[in-house]
């Protein structure tokens, strides 16, 4: 599945995750557009990976973790998806699909793990119990980098490559919207929904550096 079929599933699921945690009243929803640029302000053309997700709904309480495991692969070299939003409390499953060792770990405060070496065709998974940041390498291959971001309510999506995104099903109320990726500074805008309205809320972010090192820097980026 591709990074924008994988975030297709993953944006229903919200939605039914929604639904189910916030009753009948759930009805609202903030959609829009998110535009990448170079630091010298250039569209970049590829706005996928960027993840719009609501701070803080019904005290962050009372939601159940996604049902299924979502993946973050081995593949080609390089972690896929990139960038993975999760909801606390889910597990994520780790398979390797090249044809070659890798040994995926992480050293992040918000969950540390080492998975070892394991080759292709198998797979090891963990469940990610703590909100934050979560950054994702292989011992063996320096260059492959992932980010986990840990969230504390199902009212988040993910970008496409056009930028759009949409959340669903969200209960009325004002709320801060953020709007994060690893390789720049995150955004946040303040706003309202009642009943059923449709909130359009655009961000225009700034890439200020195209891998994430392992020096943590999105790890300081609190969520």
């Amino acid at each position: 599945m591709g990074f924008t079929g994988f975030f297709r599933v993953l944006v229903f699921t919200v939605l039914l995750g929604s639904i189910t945690g916030a009753g009948a009243e759930a009805a609202g929803v903030l959609a829009g557009r998110v535009e990448i640029r170079s630091k010298n302000q250039q569209p970049l053309g590829d706005n996928s990976g960027v993840v719009v997700y609501l701070k803080e709904v019904n005290g962050n309480k009372g939601f159940a973790a996604m049902k299924g495991k979502p993946s973050m692969a081995s593949e080609n070299m390089k972690f896929a998806p990139a960038i993975l939003p999760i909801l606390v409390g889910t597990s994520v499953v780790f398979p390797n699909k090249d044809d070659t060792i890798h040994n995926v770990f992480s050293a992040s405060d918000a969950k540390k793990f080492d998975f070892g070496r394991y080759g292709y065709g198998e797979e090891n998974s963990i469940r990610f119990d703590k909100p934050g940041v979560v950054n994702i390498y292989c011992k063996i291959h320096p260059l492959m980098a992932g980010t986990i971001l840990v969230l504390e309510n199902p009212f988040f999506a993910a970008t496409d490559e056009q930028g759009r995104y949409s959340i669903t099903g969200i209960p009325p109320g004002s709320y801060q919207a953020v709007c994060w990726f690893p390789y720049g500074e995150a955004q946040v805008k303040q706003v309202e929904l009642s009943g059923d309205s449709k909130i359009e809320a655009d961000f225009s972010l700034v890439k200020l550096r195209n891998a994430n090192p392992r020096k943590k820097p999105a790890e300081k980026m609190k969520p």
